[in-house]
């Protein structure tokens, strides 16, 4: 194996702990795991001695595993940023490029670089002028879920007042009434983006519109009996079927009615905020599918913040293209339908000539994905102001600037056919 600095293979936008779960779970699937933990022997038949000596189906064997050697490191790389992807290139070993990665990531101090930085892009964290809230809550949860994973969750205070200052001067208005909706009995985190979710894509009515509602909530409980628990008002706390605390008559301890589990409060819930980025996803991605109200030319890549992967429905698209891959995609409507590929697709963007790593191939969408979720791995970033979009790369140059129109961000992609 040519030598390769560890170093290269470290970074604070490296998610490795996600990473190496994702990558494992289909090295397994694809029957590769076993050479990724033990490695592949030496050739035998350079071994004079053994040359001699092995058996025809010891040496099947061998070459078996050396084609499953090649076919795990392929998933490894095809799964790292493209920054890490060309420095192990020269790595011939799946073990070895996975024992490397590990190494150069999963320690203390990369740790503690990483919660520092996360830390600090919580700090730093504010909504841009202009940006959707749904995609604002989109990435304020993420940093949220990447604390949490990390051992070192923000306290709920702490993330409502970073919610309620960190939103745009647009809100200005609506941020005082929010704060009188916070003020409610037994209001939480949950309630907060609730709040946002339903009344913050409406950014100058939303003073109004909250008001009403509030309004609604202190007329309904002063005339009806309150729960705080299901948050209705046909019936007490203390009886309320999902209180963990209550036992009903035939012994059935209650249940959260957000996740269905028992002995916690759905207000504490946290399948709630993964409704809330699925939401989101739904509404960014307009369903995906054959029915849509928009139509797609072929050259048009739809960016969006919430889908994991790249696609296209186009194999014409493809300068390389596996088609043992298979994989399942849920549309916005809950259908789902199969990706029958994954390969590379060049594009020419500028007059210069990029490769698109990573594209599934499903055929029973209406139109090209980009993930910026994945591009952002990679370095990239995105601004938002006055309704244009800019796509800068890792190295700050600008990738693409247009318009956010009503269909969402639209790229036109020249692709270069095979």
């Amino acid at each position: 194996m040519a030598a390769v600095n560890i170093q290269d293979l470290v970074s604070d936008d490296f998610d490795y702990g996600r990473w190496s779960s994702n990558v494992q779970k289909s090295l397994v699937e694809s029957g590769v795991w076993d050479v990724v933990a033990n490695g592949v022997s030496p050739d035998p038949t350079k071994n004079p001695e053994l040359a001699a000596t092995i058996k025809v189906v010891d040496l099947a064997q061998w070459r078996n595993c050396v084609i499953k050697n090649l076919k795990a490191l392929k998933i490894i790389q095809s799964s790292l940023p493209h920054s890490f992807f060309r420095k192990t290139i020269s790595v011939a070993s799946a073990k070895d490029l996975w024992d490397l990665l590990k190494k150069g990531n999963d320690n203390e101090e990369v740790r503690q670089a990483k919660l520092r930085k996360l830390e600090k892009q919580f700090e730093e964290l504010m909504m841009h002028y202009g940006e959707p809230m749904d995609f604002y809550l989109g990435r304020f949860l993420d940093i949220t879920d990447q604390l949490r994973n990390s051992g070192n969750p923000k306290p709920d205070d702490e993330v409502i007042e970073k919610l309620l200052t960190s939103l745009s001067w647009e809100y200005d208005e609506a941020i005082p009434v929010v704060k009188e909706f916070m003020n409610l009995p037994d209001m939480t985190l949950h309630d907060l983006l609730n709040c946002y979710d339903m009344f913050g894509s409406h950014v100058d009515a939303m003073p109004h519109m909250l008001m009403d509602f509030i309004k609604s909530l202190r007329k309904a409980k002063a005339e009806q009996t309150w729960c705080g628990v299901c948050k209705k008002y046909n019936h007490y706390q203390e009886d309320c079927y999902y209180n963990p605390m209550v036992i009903t008559s035939s012994g059935i301890k209650g249940q959260c009615f957000q996740c269905g589990e028992r002995g916690h409060y759905a207000r504490d819930c946290d399948t709630r905020k993964m409704q809330l980025v699925a939401k989101a996803a739904d509404k960014e991605q307009q369903k995906i599918g054959v029915k849509a109200d928009f139509t797609y030319d072929e050259d048009m890549w739809m960016v969006y913040k919430t889908t994991s992967e790249h696609m296209t429905p186009y194999e014409k698209f493809f300068s390389t293209l596996d088609r043992t891959v298979r994989a399942q995609v849920e549309l916005a409507n809950g259908n789902v339908i199969m990706a029958e590929g994954r390969g590379n697709a060049r594009i020419m963007i500028n007059g210069v000539k990029m490769v698109i790593k990573d594209v599934l191939f499903v055929p029973g969408i209406n139109r090209n994905v980009l993930s910026f979720s994945q591009m952002a791995k990679s370095g990239y970033s995105m601004e938002m102001g006055g309704g244009e979009i800019t796509i800068r790369d890792g190295t700050g140059k600008i990738f693409a600037q247009t318009m956010r129109e009503k269909r969402g961000i639209a790229l036109r992609l020249q692709v270069v056919k095979s």
